[in-house]
This record gives structure tokens, sequence and C-alpha cells, in this order.
């Protein structure tokens, strides 16, 4: 690095202050510039999240981040309020984005846990409550410095401002406070990591409109020059420290061994040398010599004290005199290699005017670009024309560089730091416009029937949710003036199920009114999964489980093959039938139940089981029809539903006549359902007293339960259910009429068009590029067959209208073309509803695709970037994709040469395989990869509508938690061939 640091000492100022300036000069002349690496910065902010409390500083901190890196020369990617997958592909292209040898540097300013001795960093969309959740929400500080590290840059930086206290809401003590220092993967120059407080201590945030503390101590230090790496941290510690009375003081984990600076160009990170051994001279002797050649104008003489003292305290002093005076004493007919020294121009040497030295003097670290073009037009024969040329070309190249970043950006704060920083730039009067364009304030909206703005109002229930409009940058207020047009308007709250759609804007004064539906409760099936029971399900369940009809169970086996009663149907089934079947054991929490009654000695009877009541029986979830009787008074039958919470009735009875028979309301607050007065109602109660495997003879009551549970069924074989076990009920001419109907629509159902995909072997992966996609490795691929278009937003409806899928995305609505992909559904619905559903219409074997095999169909035999070629260019036209606002109809586009279409564009592709952050380990067949991976997570392949081209690949992966609704992500069919 260039320190450009004189040290010495004369006894006369006035002569230091002369020489000085020669010295200057002459070290402008012969300093070489030193070969500057590039400098690429990501920057991320996050204040807002969606269930962590807000912050007050990131936003700020990373913008102000930004700022100052550009000054410094670093490329920075900015990022506020990142989403999860938004994050992911950030990661990716900066890592992409680095060459060997550069710098990189990672800012991140937002919410950090440090859990299991890993930090996570946490992205604002991240549903976050239990320790567990942070693996498939967040991403590791782990992950960000290997993404550095295996680029081979030079210098990887990481910065986190990050150690907010643990905000979890249900944390355990491994969730500790503050980040934890953890090792990482170093890269071959080293690596530098500064956390914002030391392990167990938490960061503390400044007021609204504010830097935080820590990243307003980094701000102060990067603007003092000079100041290496080391010195910079180091200093913002001790600041930290002071202002927080060492409540928080910063750590430093460094394994860099060279040197780097921040504020200085051109940028050197150069490995630290050995200190060479200085020689101890006399200093009296050295000083005395000294003194008697200051004044001298024989360079000779300071030659003389340089054989002498060679690294002597004046030796560079001694040298820089040296050529000062050779300068001003070369002859007409020195010899050219002399004069092209002396900067001549047509070879006059003319000594430099004290005029032209002291305005090159201050020029000195100059980034003014009109400055050095004032000097070399104001002097007809500039001695340093050539260094100022150099600095121009540099100069102009940075300009250039800094509006190629910021053009085309919709952020007016860009353009006022780019007219902030070149006042007299070559692109200064389209900045100055593009800013007057982007800064117009929002006019208050007028009660003016020709107002071109509407306010926007949502009524939402429940009324606390949160409301977001993801397609601009105001946070969301009711009455906000927004122009006429479409808005992406998000509705959450937890315990709903979560609203995104498009809303179109147009008259004066519009109100969005929505109702957000509650999450279905969640039981533990039998395979141990939580998952949620619907309310059909339910009903179907409640209207057969303690039937003696085997076909009821078979039914529902077929109809909920991932059912939440599955196991027990199973076994029921086979209880009933004789059949031996392995299944898996039920646990049910058994509860006690009480009846307190007066008077006390009424007698207390449940109707629908064998055993007798006694006081605390211990009873399995459910409901149960209760007889409270006693000579004298009226009987009581009411049903009740035991649960945890609600485990004792409380029943008063009243005196009345003999042989009364009334239903009441129970304290405990639960209505019976009806009220039981005939005959007929009373000869079903001692019905439910029979055993289970006792045959029950035609009852209307069970009839017409069981057909109100599946009288809205799109499924065929309950009806075919109910038509075994009632052949001649009430309801048997509407059971026949849906059969025959359903299995019409049934036979009308196109299966999927499939490629029938050859067996061979492939380089999978790209050994030069992200960390994701390394190493490239060899894979052998089976036969199989491949989705010729991806799954449809029609062959989605026909599975919901049939009852397999529980709910259309809010794509569909948005973008209503039944012949488009489907989008918006998560990996968990497409394994457990579409494709069992498919199954059961075809009687075939679908799947979804593995990794490998997609990428064997997307590469379709090429080695390039794409099978296209490697350029953006060649892209053009014939892929939907190059950010457009809605998915094109499947098969708008060419064929790949295998004769598959949109694998690249229209939507992203969930794949089988688990998530592995790189290649290392993987199988070298085409089967999924679940071994070792985080299971929470699946592989997402391919390119979306609304993405660039720039960035589209064969070998891009990426990953989203298997229950993302990402509104761009759908999928395709695989099949095997054995």
């Amino acid at each position: 690095m260039r320190r450009g640091a004189l040290s010495g000492g004369f006894h006369d100022a006035a002569k230091q202050v002369r020489v000085f300036t020669y010295a200057l000069a002459l070290s402008l002349i012969l300093s070489p510039l030193a070969a500057a690496s590039n400098r690429i910065a990501l920057v991320v902010g996050n204040d807002d999240y969606t269930t962590l409390p807000n912050l007050n500083n990131a936003r700020k901190d990373a913008e102000d981040m930004s700022a100052k890196l550009e000054q410094f020369g670093f490329d920075v990617i900015t990022k506020l309020d990142v989403k999860q997958r938004d994050l992911y592909r950030t990661l990716y292209d900066f890592s992409g984005k680095l060459k060997a040898g550069d710098t990189a540097l990672v800012f991140y300013a937002g919410h950090g846990i440090s859990s299991q001795g890993e930090n996570y960093l946490i992205p604002s969309d991240a549903i976050v409550e239990y320790e567990t959740d942070l693996r498939a929400e967040a991403i590791t500080a782990s992950e960000v410095m290997a993404s550095m590290s295996d680029s081979g840059a030079g210098l990887s930086i990481l910065i986190l401002d990050a150690c907010r206290d643990n905000p979890l809401p249900k944390r355990r003590r491994s969730a500790a406070r503050g980040l934890s220092v953890v090792s990482t993967q170093q890269s071959t120059a080293g690596s530098v990591i500064l956390y914002s407080a030391a392990p167990g201590q938490t960061a503390e945030d400044g007021g609204a409109g504010q830097n935080g503390v820590f990243t307003g101590a980094l701000l102060k230090n990067l603007d003092t020059a000079g100041l290496s790496i080391d010195q910079v941290f180091k200093r913002t510690a001790q600041d930290v420290a002071s202002l927080t009375a060492k409540r928080q003081q910063p750590w430093i984990s460094n394994s860099f061994t060279g040197d780097f600076y921040f504020n200085d160009n051109p940028v050197v990170v150069t490995p630290k040398q050995p200190e060479p051994e200085i020689k101890k001279y006399d200093k009296e002797l050295e000083l005395a010599f000294w003194s008697s050649v200051a004044e001298s104008k024989n360079h000779k003489l300071f030659e003389a004290y340089l054989k002498q003292y060679p690294e002597g305290s004046f030796a560079e002093l001694a040298r820089v005199k040296i050529e000062v005076l050779k300068m001003q004493a070369v002859p007409e007919s020195a010899p050219t290699t002399v004069r092209e020294a002396a900067s001549t121009n047509a070879g006059n040497l003319e000594p430099v005017s004290p005029e032209e030295l002291a305005f090159w003097d201050g020029l000195k670290g100059s980034e003014d670009l009109n400055k050095y073009r004032t000097y070399l037009g104001k002097f007809s024969n500039p001695r340093f024309k050539k260094q100022a040329e150099q600095a121009i070309a540099r100069l102009e190249q940075r300009e250039l560089g800094f509006w190629d970043s910021v053009k085309g950006s919709q952020k007016a704060e860009l353009y006022q730091l780019y007219i902030k920083k070149y006042p007299d730039g070559k692109f200064v009067k389209e900045a100055e416009q593009l800013f007057a364009k982007l800064s117009k304030p929002v006019p208050t909206l007028a009660p003016k029937p020709d107002v071109d703005l509407v306010a926007l109002n949502v009524a939402v229930t429940p009324s606390d949710a949160q409301i977001r409009v993801l397609n601009i940058v105001p946070k969301f207020k009711q009455g906000m003036a927004l122009k006429a047009g479409r808005y992406n308007i998000e509705i959450s709250k937890p315990g709903y199920e979560k609203r995104v759609q498009w809303y179109e804007l147009s008259k004066p004064s519009e109100q969005l009114v929505v109702t957000l539906s509650r999450i279905p409760p969640q039981k533990k099936s039998v395979s141990g999964d939580t998952q949620p029971v619907s309310k059909q399900e339910q009903q179907f369940w409640n209207s057969i489980a303690k039937s003696s009809n085997p076909e009821v169970f078979d039914s529902y086996i077929k109809y909920y093959p991932e059912g939440a009663y599955l196991n027990i149907a199973k076994a029921r089934y086979a209880e009933l039938t004789g059949t031996k079947t392995q299944v898996q054991p039920v646990q049910v929490k058994t509860i006690p139940f009480r009846v307190e009654v007066q008077p006390r000695d009424a007698r207390v009877r449940i109707m629908n089981i064998v055993p007798k009541f006694s006081q605390g029986i211990m009873l399995d979830p459910g409901r149960y029809y209760v007889e409270v009787s006693r000579k004298g008074y009226e009987t009581v039958n009411i049903p009740f539903y035991l649960s945890s919470s609600s485990s004792i009735l409380k029943i008063n009875l009243k005196e009345v006549s003999v042989g009364s028979v009334k239903q009441v309301e129970n304290q405990s607050g639960q209505r019976p359902s009806q009220l039981i007065t005939s005959a007929k109602e009373q000869q079903y109660w001692s019905t439910m007293r029979e055993s289970d495997n006792q045959t029950i003879n035609y009852n209307e009551d069970r009839d017409k339960a069981f057909w109100n549970s599946i009288r809205s069924s799109k499924n065929p074989d309950v009806f075919e259910s109910y038509l075994k076990k009632y052949p001649t009920g009430k309801f048997a001419r509407e059971a026949k009429s849906a059969l025959a109907r359903l299995s019409k629509e049934s036979s009308k159902f196109h299966a999927p068009s499939m490629i029938r995909i050859k067996a061979g072997s492939f380089k999978m992966g790209a050994g030069g590029k992200g960390l994701w996609q390394k190493p490239a490795h060899r894979v052998k691929v089976e036969a199989f067959e491949i989705g010729k278009y991806e799954v449809t937003q029609k062959e989605w409806q026909a599975c919901f209208n049939a009852g397999g899928c529980k709910r259309i995305p809010t794509s569909m609505s948005a973008n209503s073309v039944p012949d488009a992909p489907v989008s918006g559904v998560n990996w968990t619905e497409v394994k457990r509803q579409f494709i069992p559903w498919l199954n059961r219409m075809t009687g075939s074997q679908y799947r979804l695709p593995t990794e490998a095999e997609w990428e064997y169909v997307v590469r379709a035999g090429t080695t390039t970037k794409h099978f296209y070629g490697n350029s953006a260019k060649s892209l053009t036209g014939k892929i939907h994709a190059g950010g457009q606002s809605r998915p094109a109809k499947v098969g708008s586009y060419s064929a790949s040469r295998w004769g598959v279409y949109d694998m690249l564009g229209n939507v992203e592709e969930w794949v089988e395989d688990c998530w592995h952050k790189d290649y290392k380990g993987a199988p070298s067949s085409s089967i999924a990869w679940i071994k070792d991976g985080d299971c929470s997570k699946r592989v997402v392949r391919g390119d979306a509508y609304s993405g660039y081209l720039t960035q589209v690949e064969s070998a891009k992966r990426s990953a989203l938690g298997s229950d993302s609704n990402a509104f761009d992500l759908g999928f395709r069919l695989a099949r095997s061939l054995k």
C-alpha cells in the first residue's frame, strides 16, 4: 500500500516546506500505481419482520453503509427488508460476481439468533417461534462466509450488526443471548469477521431515524483516512465499549495476514512481509553528517550520505533531494531516458515552476476530474501530464461504473448520491431529471372528481391483522393515496391463513374487504406428523367411527390415504373382515371424566360405550351421550364433547311428573343438538349401547348422518360405499346419480402428456460458479418419463373439484388462464394431495422428478450455461422470462431438443430432493438425494417469468421451505419406467 508518509527533520522550517514540496512532486512522478483488486459488497438491512419484533435502525444502517462503501470503490448490492427467497438468490448473485483475488464484504443489520453453536440471520418474512424453525426459515453466517471463501476471494469480510436480544417467544436455553463466535471456512488469503457485540452480549439500537450504536461508530472510523482494517475495527470496538459503558463490546475474529485499507485508493491487499532488519547507527554522528550536507546543491554529497547510512533516518529525504537536484541540472544534451523521467514536453528540460508544483500539490488524492483537466489546460508544457491523464482515465471509469450501477433504478436517493458524488459528471443532467421525476412528493388527496390518486382502505377481519402492499415501498396506512392500478396486497395474522392477492384500484375512494380464515385445528396423525384435519374429513370420520360395516372404513382409507385416522381405519377394517394387517400403534391420551349432578344419588350412564360410568372414568377425547335420571325428576339425555379443557359435566335435575323426558343446557356451556322426545329417538339411545361388533339393523338417523357426510363429495368411492351399506336407503337414488355423474367425469379426465427420456450420463453442476452448484460431478441417469408441460391451472382445478386438493392458490384467481401453469402451491400439498389424487384417477404412479433428472433434461446433452448457449441475449424470445408480469400458457415457446417445454422460464419447479448446500457427497445416480439433507426445505429448479435473463442457468438451484406458497413456483411430473 502506498502510504505517502515522509519522516525526518530540518533545522530550518521554511527549508523543510520547500524540500517537502519537491519531494511530493517527485513521488507522484516515480511511484507506480498498485494494481487494485475488485471490491464487491452485499449490504442487508431488515427492520420489518413478520413474526419477530420490528427494529428501529437496521434499514438506515444498511443504507448509510452502502453509500459509504460506494465512496471507497465497492460495487454494492443493497437489500432492505429482504425475504428468505430473495436473500438466497441475492447471495447466489453476489458470490457469482466474485473472482479470485477480489475483496468480498457482507454487512448484515437485523435480527440474528445463536442456536447450538450456529449464528442464524433472519429474513424479514421468516415464521419463527421455536429454535427448530431456524433451520427452515433463516440463513447461517457459515453459509455467507462459504459463499465468499469458495469464490477464491483474496479477503472475505463479514460485519454482523445482528446481536439483538433473542426474540423467540418460545426459546430454550440453547438459543442464547447475542451471537456466538463460530469456526468458519477460511479463504486462501484469510477472513475478518466483526461482531457488533461479544458472545453473550446484545447490540443496542439507536433512536428512530438514527444509526445503531455499533454501525454509527463504524461509519465514523471508516471516514478516517489511512487506517488499516485492523485499526478501523479496533477503534470501532473501543468507541462502542465507551458509549455503552462496556455493556456492548464488539468482537473481532481475524485470520487475515495482510494489510487492507477502506479509505484509500487504489486498493492494496498484500500479505505481510517479515520486517527487514534495521541497522543501528550512531545517531549523533548521523545527525552531524546530515547537518553538514542538508543545504548543499551538490547531489553527490547526498549520495555519500546514502552510502554511509543506506537505512538512516534521512535516507528517504536524501533520495528525494538527489532526484530534485538532478532534475534541475539536466542539460539539453541529456539522454532521452533522463528527459522522460523529468516529464518534459518536446525535449525542453525547463525546471518545474513553483506555481505548477503548488497546483499539482493541491491535487494530491483529489477525486475531481475537472481539477486534472484544468491542470492540463493551465500549463502549456505540464510536467505531470502522464499522471494527470492516468488519473482522468481512472476517475472517468469509476464514474461510468457508478452510473451503470444506478441507472435503471427507481430509487431517487441513488441518483441524488450520483449528483452529490459527481456534481459536474458526464451523466449529471440525466441523473437530475430522473431524481426530479422520482422524488416528486405524493400530493394529498383532494376531494375533486378528476383526482389522479385513489385512497386505499382495507377492512379486514380480524381487525388486528397485518396489511402490507408488496409492490410499493411505502408502508400501508388506511386511506393512503396511490395511483390507480394493480396492487399486490398481503394480509396475515398468526393462527390465520395468509391472503395474498392482486387488487385493481380505480375509483377515487375504494375499500377492499377481506376476511381471513382460521387455520384448522392441528391433530397428531398416526404417523407422528402434525397436520390439519379438514372439516369434511372430520365429518366423514364422525359418521363411521362407531360403525360395524368394514366397507365404510375401506372407503375412508381410499379417500384419505394420508388421513389423521388412517391407522385406526385400517385396524377397524382388519378387525371387521378378519384380515391380519400390521398397523402402527395408536396412542391417544385419555382424559378423566366426571359428572357432578344434583341430587347426588342420581344415576349416570354413558349411552354410547359399554363400560359402566364411574367418577373419573378414563375416556378418549370425543363426543359422549350422557343420561342422568332419578325417580321423581326429569331424565336428562345430553351430548357432551370431552376434551382436555372440558372434562367435567354439571347437571341439576328438576322435579317433574313421572315419565317426562327433556333435554337441558348443561352448565359447561355446551348446547344439546336436538330434543329427544319421541319413541324412535329413545330406541336410538338404546341401540347406541350395543357393542361395536354387533350388527345394528337399519337406522334412519345413521343413514342420514352417513349421507350428510358425503353428499358434497367429488369422490365416487364414497357413494359406492354408501350404496353397499344402504342399498335401499333413503338417499340411494341420489347416491346412484352422483356415482354415475362422477364416473362419467372421471372417464373424461386426460392424463398428463409425458416425454420418454433415454438413459445416459452427464456432468451435473457448474464447477466455477456459485457455492451451491459445486462440485461438478458425473451422474448416471436411468430411463424415465417427464411431463411435457408444467402442471396447469386446469389440472389443479380438476383435483380441487374432486376433493383431492384442499385449496385454490391465489395466483389462479389473479391469472385465470386454465392452460397456464399452476403456481403458488407448496411441496407438501403437491406430494400429499395432487399426486395421490392423480394416481387414484389414472391408476399410474406419478411423482416429482429428482434434481438430477431435472438437470439432465434441461441440459438436453449441452454443456453451456443454458441449452441455447452462454449469453442472455440468445434467450430473447425463446423463454418466458425477463421481468414478465404473469406466466404464459404452457407450450407458448419452443421446446428443448428433447421435446420438453418451459424448463427455463414460466414458473420455477419443485423437485423431490431435500436441500444440501452443495454437491459434496451427492449420489452418482439419479435417485432423489434425501440422506443427511435439510428436509424441511426442498430443492427448487429453473427460472420464473419474473426473473432476469442474465440469471438463467441450467445448473441454477435454490431452496424453499416445503410449505412455501411462493407466487411463481409450480411443478411438473415424472414417472419411472420400472
